[in-house]
């Protein structure tokens, strides 16, 4: 067996026999929450962002606890840390599913990676002091409070809008202590290094151990996630001497300012980098090794399968075509020596029709589009045909709806099941592994083979989990007859991102893989039925959830896109993998008292709509709030003398439906429109000044209508005689006023 896959068991039986897990303390809500800044002493940056980034671990083990599952880092084998999560599916079987539990969780997450953003961006810029970081402190206290007060009753809309009311005071904290930046750079700059806040610390490995139902034997099922992260030599000479490199040039000023920050990290090979700068930093990115477990009663754990997920190999900056094509190849050597096997493959799990089809569409809509799909597979493709020689090998499988017209490449699978197939030919053939494999290596072939103009069965995952079956049967044959020198080999596989068409290709293998355990070893039948226990099984697990919004990717945004749920099988259970929190890339920057203003403005619209107060005027208020609200991510950014005539206006308005038009509230409502007339640049308030008359227009009748009746329930005028020309016959009746 290989040291590595002894390392593993190693650890993994470590584990199993260090913790107790049924006497596990679950992790409050509370755990995360500010203490009283009058009581505590202004920590350091370095103590700040420490604290932060534990408390977005935190945030995640406690929907771990809801949901029942134990979870807790550890640490195992000296200072390499591990997340351990204990899944009882007894126990998690019985706990509801929090759906919005988890979403709103995240939505925190993400906001805590925009305050690592604001730490970054504070220590770039040399405004670390304590006055600023203690701003920064307070901003978290606010927002978190506020945050978990809500949560229970408020919809996703609202919690994210308190989050983005809190990304809008980092702003302007970043911008009192740097007031030569300008507010929409800070904006976009904390977009960005949110993106980069998992440098802040070490990877963990992530280990999650799933205990099945007594009618299974209670045997345990353990994924194992470790980071891929260490660099090559020469990846490591592209960070020595920055201002001399190619690709470090070609960045922008901020990025080179946050490579530059992150440099140590970087170099130290113990941090996953996220996928999202995959067009940033030529390295790899999200590269996790998969390992799955088996353990029954107090044997050793078995390992039954193991591969490598990441997102693409390819560098996708789209500046220089030598340099893309020099970084992809440095990455796939990377992945080589990642993996110590004497044979790979990468399978992109990309599409060359999509990029096409959304690059017209695109063109239609007059909108850029950036073709990702297609140039990851370019590249990859073109790097590794400059490395047989190395036996790096290069696949393509199409996941997404393309796949029923699209064309696959199996080249690098087919050279990697022609190793297997000659190492099995210097072996006994009665051995059951032998056969096993074989076995294993005719399902990959034979799926190949079949014409599937309506791939209705996504058969490229079946194709993908028979290969990485195959490869750990040939890895385990190759350790266990060492003296045959029999070739070790590794799989390799990602989209873009590695998270959700990558997710999805890797809870079909968890489930498979375990699924054909049970066939084995118990002789269960794979019925429908329980093939779908399976699959709930995993997917309640949140193992797939946790890896595509942890340390590879932008804190927060876990779970599989509803636009990538074409590439799911019918037997997936779907509804425990896909979130709306996986849609959220950034948070918009919004106005408290803005916000405050609309959401009045709103409940008195109600309420006039209940009580049929102003009825002709409604319709015309309520176009002219969907409009305002529509700029609720642009007013932060608008001139403060824009920003102040709009809240009058807003303002104006409620007190124009809450005094039915009077004589007062109109007038108040005329003066804001004129001060609009005056304002030379209106910008983003001239689409509306016509609407805003025709409010006017609408009040001035209610409020002349209104009058009217007063002087006739007074008797001014003569009954059955039009009242426009009449006069009051008292001069000096004065009307009452609103």
């Amino acid at each position: 067996m290989r040291s590595g896959m002894l390392a593993q068991i190693k650890m993994v039986s470590s584990i199993l026999g260090k913790f107790r897990f049924d006497e596990a303390v679950p992790v409050k809500e509370d755990a995360i929450r500010c203490l009283d800044m009058r009581d505590r002493k202004c920590p350091s940056a370095s103590e700040l962002i420490r604290e932060i980034y534990d408390q977005i671990i935190t945030l995640r083990s406690i929907i771990d606890n809801k949901h029942g599952i134990s979870s807790f880092v550890t640490e195992i084998d000296g200072d390499k840390p591990v997340w351990v999560r204990y899944v009882d599916m007894v126990i998690v079987d019985q706990a509801p599913y929090l759906e919005k539990n988890i979403e709103a969780l995240n939505y925190l997450r993400l906001f805590y990676a925009y305050l690592l953003a604001a730490l970054a961006l504070c220590r770039i810029y040399q405004i670390d002091q304590n006055a600023c970081l203690q701003a920064v402190m307070h901003v978290k206290q606010i927002i978190t409070d506020s945050f978990f007060e809500m949560m229970a009753v408020a919809d996703d809309a609202r919690l994210l809008r308190i989050l983005s009311e809190g990304k809008s005071l980092l702003i302007n904290v970043v911008h009192a202590f740097a007031d030569q930046l300008d507010i929409n750079f800070i904006n976009s700059a904390l977009d960005q290094a949110k993106d980069w806040a998992a440098l802040e610390r070490p990877s963990m490995r992530v280990c999650t151990i799933i205990k099945t139902e007594s009618d299974l034997k209670c045997v345990r099922m353990i994924i194992l996630d470790e980071p891929c992260s260490e660099l090559t030599a020469d990846q490591t000479m592209l960070f020595d001497k920055l201002d001399d490199q190619k690709w470090f040039n070609e960045l922008s000023d901020f990025n080179r300012k946050l490579v530059r920050y992150h440099k140590g990290a970087i170099l130290s090979g113990k941090c996953v980098i996220p996928s999202q700068l995959r067009a940033v930093i030529p390295l790899c990115k999200n590269s996790y090794q998969q390992t799955v477990f088996a353990q029954s009663g107090t044997a050793k754990p078995e390992i039954i399968n193991s591969y490598f997920h990441s997102a693409t190999a390819a560098y996708l900056s789209h500046k220089d075509e030598e340099t893309a094509q020099t970084m992809t190849y440095l990455n796939m050597l990377q992945q080589q020596r990642l993996c110590q096997a004497d044979a790979m493959v990468m399978i992109c799990l990309n599409s060359d029709l999509g990029d096409r089809w959304l690059k017209t569409y695109e063109w239609i809509n007059r909108r850029n589009y950036t073709a990702d799909d297609s140039r990851s597979i370019k590249l990859t493709e073109s790097a590794s045909s400059r490395l047989t020689d190395r036996r790096v090998f290069f696949a393509k499988i199409c996941l997404n709806y393309f796949r029923m017209i699209e064309y696959n490449n199996y080249s690098g699978i087919r050279s990697l099941t022609e190793i297997i197939k000659a190492n099995t030919g210097k072996l006994d053939a009665s051995h059951p592994d032998v056969a096993r494999v074989l076995s294993m290596v005719e399902q990959v072939e034979k799926l190949q083979g079949q014409f599937t103009p309506l791939d209705l069965y996504v058969k490229g995952l079946d194709i993908i989990h028979f290969l990485t079956q195959a490869a750990t049967l040939n890895n385990q044959l190759a350790s266990q007859f060492a003296d045959k020198s029999l070739q070790t080999v590794a799989v390799w596989f990602g989209c873009a991102s590695g998270e959700n068409r990558t997710g999805i290709t890797y809870y079909h293998d968890l489930c498979r893989t375990m699924l054909e355990y049970f066939a084995r070893s118990q002789e269960v039948s794979l019925s429908d039925e329980f093939q779908l226990r399976i699959f709930q099984l995993v997917a309640k697990s949140q193992h797939v959830l946790l890896m595509t919004g942890n340390q590879g990717n932008t804190f927060g945004t876990e779970g599989i896109r509803s636009k990538s749920s074409g590439s799911f099988k019918s037997l997936h259970d779907v509804c425990h993998l896909a979130t709306k929190s996986s849609d959220i890339k950034v948070l918009t920057a919004e106005d408290y008292n803005y916000n405050q203003v609309l959401a009045r403005l709103s409940d008195i619209l109600s309420e006039a709509e209940m009580n049929g107060r102003c009825k002709s005027l409604i319709p015309l208020v309520r176009l002219f709030l969907v409009h305002a609200e529509e700029k609720r991510a642009a007013y932060v950014f608008m001139p403060e003398h824009e920003r102040s005539l709009y809240n009058e206006i807003l303002v104006c308005m409620e007190r124009l439906l809450s005094q039915s038009c009077s004589s007062r509230a109109l007038a108040l409502m005329e003066k804001a429109q004129q001060s609009l007339a005056e304002v030379s640049a209106p910008g983003a308030l001239a689409g509306q000044n016509t609407l805003l008359s025709k409010i006017i227009v609408e009040a001035r009748i209610i409020s002349q209508a209104s009058q009217s009746a007063q002087l006739s329930k007074l008797g001014v005028f003569k009954e059955g005689s039009d009242t426009a020309e009449q006069k009051p016959a008292n001069p000096n009746l004065k009307l009452a006023t609103h």
